[in-house]
């Protein structure tokens, strides 16, 4: 399945996911999602993934999870912060479903001044802060992914409850963790959604093997140094940044699912420099892969 979202950035994208009677959207879906493009909406939105897998680029952060330890995933994205979903399913296997839930809603959802009800201060303070998107893995977690299960299936006054309870427990949260290092918005992102959506499809399909900043340039039709200056503003990431960060991620994956020697792993995705690849891994998990490999497996 994939899900393309290519309206501009500006408009309630997400519109037709809202139900006739209903100020908000809960969608649920069973089917496995190969590639959700680089997207941005007006509403915010709260996703969760039974089972989480997949790359995941939100703002200027990218990490990848796989089924091996069969984990869930409940993330918070802030209006117009950019994110996009790669799943590579030759690397493991998946159960024929997968549940996924999510929520949106918009600031005037409920009405223009609803979250300006001074009862609602510290709900409208989580929602204002939440620019760089949260992933939520402490309690209460397990809560919020219960009602958010039952939500879809409610209706009337119990609909909008669990609603507010929703927000409520979100916003009491104390173990929230940004996932973005830097918010990044339809306001200053010079956001294209086309380009950049091509380019990040070219890079998840070629990223393991060797590639030149002026091949990716071209696929965006710039040069050089105009693409470096493009991809470095709408992601917030230095290119070679990102590319070794995708190439890490890929590595992590291979790690848990596969028996092969590291160095095997590293140079299949994308790696020619056992020292370089041992010097970026410690980089960006902050250990050695073997260090990871079994703490992940253990």
């Amino acid at each position: 399945m994939k899900i393309n979202r290519s309206r501009s950035a500006r408009s309630v994208v997400l519109d037709g996911y809202k139900p006739l009677r209903h100020s908000f959207g809960v969608i649920h879906n069973n089917s496995i999602v190969h590639d959700v493009e680089w997207h941005q909406h007006s509403e915010y939105e709260l996703l969760y993934m039974e089972i989480a897998y997949g790359t995941f680029l939100v703002g200027d952060h990218l990490f990848s999870f796989n089924d091996h330890k069969k984990t869930d995933l409940l993330l918070f994205f802030g209006k117009h912060l950019p994110h996009s979903f790669h799943y590579r399913n030759q690397i493991k296997s998946l159960p024929d479903k997968v549940n996924v839930y999510s929520l949106v809603f918009t600031d005037d959802c409920l009405g223009q001044s609803f979250f300006h009800l001074p009862e609602l201060n510290r709900i409208r303070s989580f929602l204002e802060s939440s620019a760089r998107g949260y992933i939520i893995d402490h309690d209460p977690k397990k809560e919020i992914t219960s009602a958010l299960k039952a939500l879809h299936a409610k209706e009337g006054i119990e609909r909008l409850q669990l609603f507010l309870e929703i927000l409520k427990r979100l916003e009491a949260n104390k173990h929230l963790t940004p996932i973005s290092e830097s918010p990044t918005s339809a306001e200053n992102s010079g956001f294209s959604q086309d380009r950049i959506h091509k380019i990040l499809k070219f890079l998840y399909s070629n990223y393991n093997r060797d590639l030149k900043v002026s091949e990716v340039a071209d696929i965006a039709r710039m040069s050089p140094q105009s693409f470096r200056l493009y991809f470095k503003k709408t992601t917030g990431q230095n290119f070679l940044r990102f590319l070794n960060q995708l190439r890490i991620s890929k590595v992590c994956e291979d790690l848990l699912v596969n028996e092969d020697d590291i160095t095997t792993i590293a140079f299949r995705n994308g790696f020619n420099n056992l020292s370089n690849f041992n010097r970026r891994f410690k980089q960006i998990k902050k250990m050695t892969p073997k260090a990871y490999k079994e703490l992940s497996r253990n």
